[in-house]
């Protein structure tokens, strides 16, 4: 006989890939958060006490991050709401954070190249302009994060 609360040996199969994936994404958020952090600490160093070095690694660094999330997330957890009936109700959803990823990355490859300029040359770039521009970026992609920690996470953590 099996206990109600004990999952079958299907269901922990079918549970273990979802943890692995739910594990992977949590890593992937964050390292999204880390980087936003870090944003934020440059937008706050603006324009005197700014650590160039941290501009460098953030130009450098900032693309292939938002990017690797993002496309982990529409191959690998996205498919997995879109292809369950008892989910329908995230369709919108779903679809509304693959726009925002369009906009974040196209918005994160005008940082990178902001970034570049103000290590080249600072009296070219307008701090108050790049502060406003860094603080749009990270509290939009605060914002994404904390939705799918609170609606998709959760969701991928029970395998539905």
């Amino acid at each position: 006989m099996i206990m109600k609360d004990t999952p079958t040996t299907g269901e922990a199969e079918h549970r273990a890939p979802q943890n692995n994936l739910a594990q992977e994404f949590r890593s992937h958020l964050a390292k999204q958060s880390v980087l936003c952090d870090r944003l934020e600490a440059v937008a706050d160093s603006l324009p005197a006490a700014v650590n160039v070095q941290e501009c460098l690694y953030l130009a450098q660094a900032m693309v292939p991050t938002v990017v690797h999330a993002h496309r982990f997330e529409e191959a690998q957890v996205f498919p997995l709401f879109r292809d369950n009936p008892q989910l329908a109700e995230m369709k919108a959803s779903i679809e509304r954070l693959c726009y925002e990823h369009m906009g974040d990355e196209d918005y994160a490859e005008q940082i990178v190249n902001t970034l570049r300029e103000f290590v080249k040359n600072r009296q070219s770039c307008n701090p108050e302009t790049m502060a406003w521009m860094l603080r749009g970026f990270f509290e939009a992609m605060r914002r994404h994060i904390a939705f799918e920690q609170e609606h998709v996470l959760p969701l991928l953590e029970t395998g539905h």
